[in-house]
């Protein structure tokens, strides 16, 4: 009798034991998910971290360091206006009054003393590693659709793994593989793409600037496979929040703009 007593609260007990395992492990589940980001958010938060505003105005330098150690370096003054609209101005003296303007149906080249800019494809090489499209640095939230991977950890750092697939025509890389640091969502690194699926660029992020208490980006690595010593850094030497005309962002306009 005794002994019948005893194996039946030890019956009871056992099935309270696997409820509160089964509940923990729900809330254990609970947990994970609450913690995972939505990945429109986080390209969004993203975006922010690489541009700060969603017009902005920023002062860039590239400065590429071959194999051989030479040094070239390449100046622009770019205006982003929202997430299709691009505006470049090329510095340096031996391309002084030439423009570059990146909008969603295309992008164009423009040359002094032309009657009219050119179309050429974002795609095009720029200076040392970078092409047309990376210096327009137009937002990737509205050209490109995200999708959460999952989590990986990268050099001892929590990220996140976001896949975007290119949609809009503005968008420069069919396909980016980018990862987020988990506690900050600042980007950490980053692949670019091909149609084909071949990997075209490396890119590391390296540093980042508090701007009115915001981490924004203040310079990124471009490396390509079949070079991987040579290196083009990429560097906002000035970033500000700022409104631009419309008209600007015109082809026909181009020509009109101050050299």
């Amino acid at each position: 009798m005794v002994l019948t007593l005893i194996m039946k609260k030890i019956r009871h007990s056992q099935k309270w034991l696997i409820l509160i395992c089964g509940l923990f492990w729900l809330l254990q589940i609970t947990l994970v998910r609450a913690e995972t980001p939505n990945a429109t958010k986080l390209l969004e938060e993203v975006d922010k971290h690489r541009l700060g505003w969603e017009s902005v105005e920023v002062n860039v330098n590239i400065t590429t360091t071959t194999t051989k150690g030479k040094k070239t370096l390449k100046q622009y003054l770019v205006r982003v206006a929202g997430k299709e609209r691009s505006l470049v101005k090329f510095l340096n003296s031996e391309e002084q009054g030439q423009y570059l303007l990146m909008r969603k149906e295309g992008m164009w080249m423009y040359f002094p003393n032309t009657r009219r800019a050119i179309r050429i494809t974002p795609l095009q090489r720029l200076t040392g590693n970078t092409s047309n499209g990376d210096i327009a640095n137009l937002p990737f939230s509205g050209n490109y659709t995200p999708q959460l991977q999952g989590s990986e950890n990268v050099e001892g750092i929590a990220t996140w793994v976001l896949e975007l697939n290119a949609f809009s025509r503005a968008a420069t890389y069919p396909k980016i593989k980018i990862w987020v640091k988990q506690d900050n969502h600042t980007p950490y690194k980053a692949e670019y793409y091909l149609a084909s699926g071949k990997l075209m660029k490396n890119v590391d992020y390296i540093a980042y600037e508090e701007t009115e208490g915001y981490l924004v980006l203040k310079t990124m690595q471009f490396k390509v496979p079949h070079k991987p010593s040579e290196v083009s850094e990429m560097q906002f030497t000035r970033i500000e929040q700022k409104s631009f005309p419309a008209y600007w962002f015109q082809k026909n306009y181009l020509p009109r703009l101050p050299r």
